[in-house]
């Protein structure tokens, strides 16, 4: 019977020859290879990778980060969310979750049916030795997936990438012959796929760890499965080919992201993993660890620090600091949110940065950033200019983090073709500075932003420094501490700032201070709430008028700890405070309209939940500022 089949697919490789084209040629070529094609025995040394990143660690964001708030599209029926990236008991899992999303592609928004999670580098890897330990899922209608990849999203000194891939993939068990008893192998040159290779494991993956890799040359790519290599791609025409070692005419050669994710397809998916219908097998897939023996770097600037090879080296070239006086920095930026971001970096000086943008979503908090880890010395402020050239205000959120923890933050006001200078202070280190622009809107959320500015001058100085301090550096405000008036003292009680509430959640009761001399000429106020209770509190802070039965316009609420939602037309941002946990707002809004000038600050503290329950409440307000 074989020998029978073997004429049969040897007289259609001949008529294919005579009569197609070279792709169906190769195809039959391949089909036969693969079917009837010897076993090579594979004598490659074992992957030789240093750790990039135990979970057992917990997270490293300046490592590896999670997606958020984007799609890849085509058959992708996900969202990336990084709620969907937990790290728990020494591993980090993936997840999916049944809800709709939506994501901007190709200029439009689209909505999907599930968000799932992704983790990607912050550097980028080229030739060398990958390897994972994960538990893929076993659920139906999946894909779990260990990948370096890049793409015109990402654009290196100007030009975008060309898509090259390097794939490890697993399907869940879809009841079409496809489960985690097999791993598929694949690649891309240049957008170009069709690569896949089956190999089959000779166990279930999804019960317990393995380790899966590969090896990246220039002239090969050999993938292993716990330790030991099992197929092979290569350009060196002078190999046998065999079953598992085919001979390829081009191979990826673009250093990429190395990435981590878990998702599920539309229909036009289905086919090749079958169809989603829910979390019945497991609970996602999980990684213990990433390992790898390439250099990493930033897509653009070789003096990021360098994470891989299993060292976590800064730059071995700091520049040369003085804490006597400012010195100006040399950073470059980057973005992650190339759909909604241009940026292009001005030929006088490499801290420089053009960003133009249109479409971008509030309440999206899209971001440009740059790295700064290795270069502020024993500095403690940071300094800049932006410049306004769009036709709108333009509203930036600025956070500074040290290993994912916000270090401090500030949102920044640039009226149309104006340019104005920042500065922030900070203790401790900073890794990473985020500039959120126009895109935390959280009071016009979904609405979206155009604009053209450009940051400058980067700069770190110590303060109170001789020749350190920076020019026009606003005057250290003094706590400020209020002698509430109460609505109703049989529910409200108050001592300075701490503020406690005992009563029904539909109540109006409030406690109140005169604003009128500190909000006059300044349009932000900043506080700080926290929670000493031992239960949840939802806080209700008023900025009001004279007029309109005190009505006021708020412009705009953000919150870092937590999420607000604003009441634009009676001036009212309201926010939940966990038990023992804190949250900042930054409220922005109008110095006077026609509602008359800001007179009032108005606090609700568990009162206005219109249910009848209650509430017992303990809170303090802190770092209270007007600007």
């Amino acid at each position: 019977m074989k020998k029978k089949l073997l004429v049969m697919i040897a007289l259609m490789l001949v008529v294919a020859m005579s009569l197609s084209s070279c792709g169906i040629i190769d195809w039959f070529k391949d089909l036969f290879r693969e079917n009837f094609g010897k076993e090579i025995e594979l004598t490659d040394a074992p992957l030789n990778a240093g750790m990039l990143i135990d979970f057992a660690e917990g997270a490293k964001p300046e490592v590896l980060f999670e997606s958020d708030g984007w799609t890849n599209g085509d058959v992708f029926n996900v969202v990336w969310k990084k709620s969907n990236v937990h790290y728990e008991d020494g591993i980090m899992r993936l997840g999916i979750t049944e809800e709709k999303a939506s994501a901007w592609l190709n200029d439009v928004e689209v909505e999907f049916d599930y968000t799932a999670g992704e983790a990607r580098t912050q550097n980028y890897y080229h030739y060398g030795d990958y390897e994972v330990s994960m538990k893929p899922s076993a659920n139906g209608g999946t894909a779990s997936t260990f990948f370096v990849c890049t793409g015109p999203y990402d654009v290196k000194d100007g030009v975008p990438n060309a898509h090259d891939e390097i794939d490890i993939e697993f399907l869940g068990d879809n009841g079409m012959g496809k489960n985690t008893t097999k791993v598929q192998f694949n690649f891309f040159v240049d957008g170009v796929g069709g690569n896949e290779y089956i190999h089959d494991l000779g166990f279930d993956a999804s019960l317990e760890y393995h380790t899966y890799g590969f090896r990246w040359e220039e002239n090969a790519i050999t993938w292993f499965v716990d330790g030991k290599p099992v197929y092979k791609v290569t350009t060196d025409t002078s190999v046998e080919e065999g079953k598992n070692v085919k001979i390829v005419p081009k191979l990826p050669s673009t250093a990429g992201r190395i990435l981590t994710n878990y998702w599920c397809g539309n229909e036009r998916a289905w086919g090749w993993m079958g169809e989603y219908k829910g979390e019945t097998r497991d609970n996602g897939t999980t990684y213990q660890w990433i390992s790898t023996s390439a250099e990493g770097a930033p897509l653009n600037s070789s003096t990021q620090p360098t994470v891989g090879g299993g060292d976590n080296t800064d730059d071995p070239n700091p520049p040369v600091v003085n804490p006597d006086e400012p010195t100006r920095l040399d950073v470059e930026f980057r973005t992650d949110h190339a759909d909604f971001y241009k940026l292009e970096a001005p030929a006088t000086y490499s801290d420089s940065v053009r960003i133009t943008y249109d479409g971008v979503v509030g309440g999206s908090w899209a971001n440009v950033n740059t790295w700064i880890d290795g270069k502020i010395g024993s500095y403690d402020t940071l300094s800049f200019k932006i410049k306004n050239d769009g036709a709108a205000e333009v509203n930036i959120w600025l956070q500074l983090q040290n290993g994912g923890t916000n270090v401090a933050e500030q949102q920044l006001v640039i009226p149309a073709g104006e340019e104005k200078e920042f500065e922030i202070s900070y203790s401790g280190n900073i890794q990473i500075a985020l500039f959120f622009i126009d895109s935390s809107h959280v009071v016009t959320e979904g609405a979206t932003y155009s604009g053209d500015i450009t940051i400058s001058e980067i700069k770190v100085c110590k303060k109170g420094e001789e020749g350190g301090e920076l020019p026009g550096e606003p005057p250290v405000q003094e706590e400020l501490v209020f002698n509430f008036w109460v609505s109703d003292g049989s529910l409200y009680t108050t001592d300075g700032n701490n503020i406690k509430y005992n009563g029904a959640g539909n109540t109006y009761a409030c406690v109140g201070a005169d604003i009128s001399s500190l909000a006059a000429g300044k349009t932000t106020f900043t506080v700080t709430i926290t929670n000493n209770g031992d239960a949840s509190s939802r806080v209700r802070v008023d900025i009001q008028g004279t007029t309109q039965v005190g009505k006021h316009t708020v412009l705009n609420t953000s919150a870092t700890g937590g999420d607000v939602w604003t009441d634009a037309e009676w001036g009212g941002s309201t926010v939940t405070v966990a038990a023992g946990e804190s949250v900042t707002l930054v409220i922005t809004y109008d110095e006077t309209t026609d509602r008359g000038a800001v007179t009032n600050l108005v606090v609700f503290v568990d009162a206005g939940r219109g249910d009848a329950e209650t509430y017992n409440s303990d809170i303090t307000l802190s770092g209270m500022s007007f600007q």
